[in-house]
């Protein structure tokens, strides 16, 4: 990820940011780690892996460094393609904190995080991707995990 940068975030603790600017549909970096199966059984289960990034269902990657401080955003600026390449879903300024929405990685409709975004769009709480608007989801098509993208148009719509 030569593009970005790690920095202290005004999301949440520690941030990835552009160190130029990154075009829409540019492909940013690879989120790199070990690939992790787990079937949560129990709320616990769900919150005990905040880190992973989700492709699949009860399929993860762990990411590690720079991924790992990939932060959330409700008008996220980023998303994957496939299973863990990351692309610019808009134009993204030298500067700007490089965000996903954690809602396009996640299938288990136990999970949620209130949200501490500030986006104009800000949905306050954060959920599986089953209960993500449409229009939301469509404004990051084509980058969100081919499994979970399938899996949204065949239940949620």
């Amino acid at each position: 990820m030569k593009k970005i940068s790690v920095v202290k975030s005004a999301i949440h603790g520690r941030g990835l940011v552009a160190k130029e600017p990154i075009k829409k549909g540019e492909f940013i970096g690879t989120i790199k780690g070990p690939v992790m199966y787990k079937v949560n059984k129990t709320i616990k289960d769900t919150f005990s892996h905040p880190d992973w990034v989700g492709f699949k269902k009860n399929y993860w990657t762990d990411p590690l460094p720079p991924a790992k401080y990939l932060n959330h955003s409700c008008e996220a600026n980023s998303g994957i393609k496939g299973t863990r390449t990351l692309h610019a879903v808009k134009d993204i300024k030298e500067g700007e904190e490089v965000t996903i929405d954690y809602s396009t990685t996640e299938l288990d409709l136990n999970w949620f995080l209130d949200c501490q975004c500030s986006s104009k769009k800000c949905r306050n709480k954060v959920t599986s991707i089953q209960n993500l608007p449409k229009e939301v989801f469509n404004s990051y098509l084509p980058f969100v995990p081919t499994y979970n993208k399938t899996y949204y148009i065949k239940y949620c719509t």
